[in-house]
């Protein structure tokens, strides 16, 4: 009965947040510690309504306070992160996914350790397979979460280990927006700085990672970004090029023929 009222209690605090009334005593009170933990507790093991209350109200802490995440991180660990990503592949309530990949964004953002733990809970793999079949707000969502959890190294391991990772990233970049497709440049960036193996390379080439590269290098955009693309390019050019399908005005210009 008592994690019943609980459960309701979310519920009213939920609707006092959604009406924006409050004068930030709200907030103020669930930024608490010990309020923070409890709710993590209820997304664990409430019902679905009182989990879809828990993360919109996670959702509505992270856009207005800097709560320290560890704090329920440390108390939760690995547990939370399944319950987060649960609610991130729901697929009939688009709202909850949506705050649940928010918070994600949030929490792995504040602290490189959290995201081990999220590596753990299995996020890299349960992100990607949720990645084909997203839409434009949801794609770039689940893009920097994986961008997140790749600038750490078992984030990577995750990664290539997973056989869709590259096809997966290969597939949005250049075809969802500016936006998802700097995200995926620098996705690929950190796997070839680090994991510049036979078979990821490989993989670039065959998912159409390169090609569309290639096409990033000639367009107008961030030079940040550019400046990505040119790196790959010239550093792993060599491998590419023994491929027929890698431009040959492309070799001459990253110098490719003078190597040989």
């Amino acid at each position: 009965m008592t994690f019943r009222a609980c459960e309701e209690a979310l519920g009213v605090f939920q609707l006092l947040l959604i009406s924006e009334e409050d004068d930030g005593k709200v907030i103020e009170l669930l930024s608490k510690p010990e309020c923070m933990k409890s709710m993590a507790i209820i997304l664990q093991r409430g019902s679905k309504d009182a989990r879809v209350y828990t993360i919109s109200i996670f959702k509505k802490l992270a856009e207005n306070s800097n709560f320290n995440w560890n704090v329920i991180v440390n108390d939760q660990g690995i547990s939370m992160f399944k319950s987060i990503l649960e609610l991130a592949s729901d697929e009939i309530s688009t709202k909850a996914s949506s705050s649940a990949l928010q918070v994600l964004i949030k929490i792995l953002d504040s602290s490189k350790k959290s995201r081990s733990k999220a590596i753990e809970a299995g996020a890299m793999c349960t992100l990607i397979e949720l990645l084909p079949d997203s839409n434009r707000s949801k794609c770039e969502k689940i893009l920097q979460i994986i961008k997140l959890l790749c600038e750490c190294a078992d984030g990577r391991v995750a990664f290539i280990e997973h056989r869709l990772g590259i096809g997966a990233i290969s597939k949005k970049l250049f075809n969802i927006s500016e936006m998802a497709s700097k995200i995926c440049v620098k996705i690929f960036s950190l796997i070839c700085s680090f994991h510049p193996t036979e078979k990821v390379l490989e993989e670039m080439m065959i998912y159409g990672a390169v090609k569309k590269l290639v096409v990033m290098l000639h367009m107008s955009g961030p030079s940040a970004t550019r400046n990505k693309v040119l790196d790959m390019l010239k550093k792993h050019g060599s491998f590419w090029s023994r491929y027929p399908c890698f431009p040959g005005e492309l070799k001459e210009y990253l110098g490719l023929d003078n190597r040989r």
